[in-house]
C-alpha cells in the first residue's frame, strides 16, 4: 500500500500495523505435486494463475484487504 512505501522510502524499517478483525487463508492444493510433476510447466502457472485470480476475486468483491 502507499503508506507502506512512503514509510520504506522514508527510512523505516521496522513496519507495524495493527488490525481489530483478521483472517488468514491458507490453502492446500490438494494433488498439485501430482498435476507439477505429470503436466507442462505452462498449464500449472496457468492453473495457480486462475486459482488466485478467483481469491483475489472473492477479496476485491467482499472488500478486505490484501497482504501478499
Amino acid at each position: 500500500p502507499p503508506h507502506i512505501l512512503g514509510s520504506l522510502r522514508g527510512g523505516s524499517r521496522v513496519l507495524v500495523e495493527k488490525f481489530a478483525d483478521v483472517v488468514v487463508l491458507t490453502a492446500d492444493v490438494v494433488g498439485f505435486h501430482s498435476l507439477a510433476a505429470h503436466a507442462d510447466t505452462h498449464d500449472c502457472v496457468l492453473a495457480l494463475n486462475r486459482l488466485f485470480c478467483a481469491f483475489d476475486a472473492l477479496t476485491d468483491r467482499l472488500g478486505v484487504h490484501k497482504v501478499r
